[in-house]
This record gives C-alpha cells, sequence and structure tokens, in this order.
C-alpha cells in the first residue's frame, strides 16, 4: 500500500494550522508589547514630568537663597566704618565672621539641593530601568514560552505525521 496523496494532505493541513497557531502566538505577543510599551512611555513622562517639578522647585529656592545671599552679603559689606581704628579693626573683624558664617551656609544649602536633584534624577532613572528590565523578563518569558509552544505542537503534529508515514510504509513493504 503506498502512501495516499490525503495523507500529504493531512499532514500539509496540520503544519498549516500549527503555523497559524504560531503566527496568532506571535501576533499577540506583539500587541501586549505594543501596550505595555505604550503604557510605560505614558508612566515614563509621568515620572519625567514630576522630576522636572521637583528640579524646577528645588533651583527656585536655590536661585531666592543665592539672592539673599548676595544681598545679606551686601549689606554686611557695604555699611560705613564710623569708629576710630581700633573699632574699624574690630568692626571688619566682625564682618568677616558674618560673611564666612553666611558663606558657611550658603555651601551647605547649595550642597543639600544639589543632592535633593542627584536623588530625585536617580530616583526617575532608577525606576524606568526597573521598569525596562521587568518589562524585558516578562517578553523573553512569553517568547520563550511561544517558542516551547510551538515547538510542542509542531514537534507532536510531525511526530504523528511521521508515524503515519511509518505505518504506510510499513504496510507497503510488506505488501510487496
Amino acid at each position: 500500500m503506498a502512501i495516499q496523496e490525503n495523507d500529504t494532505e493531512h499532514v500539509a493541513h496540520e503544519a498549516k494550522a500549527t503555523m497559524k497557531n504560531v503566527a496568532s502566538d506571535v501576533k499577540s505577543t506583539v500587541k501586549n508589547v505594543t501596550d505595555d510599551v505604550r503604557a510605560g512611555t505614558e508612566r515614563d513622562l509621568d515620572d519625567a514630568k514630576g522630576t522636572y517639578t521637583r528640579v524646577m522647585d528645588v533651583l527656585k529656592s536655590s536661585t531666592e537663597r543665592s539672592g539673599e545671599y548676595v544681598k545679606s552679603l551686601w549689606e554686611i559689606n557695604t555699611q560705613p566704618y564710623g569708629g576710630d581704628f581700633d573699632a574699624n579693626v574690630h568692626e571688619a573683624f566682625e564682618r568677616a565672621d558674618k560673611s564666612v558664617s553666611l558663606m558657611t551656609q550658603e555651601l551647605e544649602a547649595t550642597a543639600h539641593s544639589t543632592i535633593e536633584i542627584i536623588e530625585t534624577l536617580l530616583e526617575t532613572t532608577i525606576a524606568a530601568q526597573r521598569r525596562t528590565l521587568d518589562g524585558f523578563r516578562k517578553y523573553a518569558k512569553q517568547g520563550a514560552d511561544n517558542f516551547k509552544a510551538a515547538a510542542e505542537k509542531t514537534g507532536d503534529r510531525a511526530d504523528a505525521a511521521a508515524s503515519k508515514i511509518g505505518e504506510k510504509v510499513s504496510e507497503a513493504a510488506h505488501a510487496n
């Protein structure tokens, strides 16, 4: 008994059905990835807006503080000296002490503001990197699962087709 044409048609039909299933799985995965990327982009934009607002608030307060610092230095150092030499020297040292104290406060505040900006940027970056990594893991797993399912479907159908063809070949050999 020879291999009949309807057997090869059946195998071809099974292969075509398997490929349609695999294509459907891949299309579904691509849609999910696209939807998740779109949602992730919106979330990243919201985070960026929040980060921008925080950074601008810190810069605004730093600018206002710097203006007050310069104003205070101006007030301290532009007052006229009015006493004798010893009183003027004493006054100069007091003004220098006030100026150094203000400068120290300004440097500490500037360092704090700089750290706040850096922390804000790092938090936003870390969150975006985590989402990216989690997304990559999710889609790598989904792709591997799709591949595994396609291999199992194809393998099962190929094994069944090979077995059927083997039976026909065996039957044909025994018939002769």
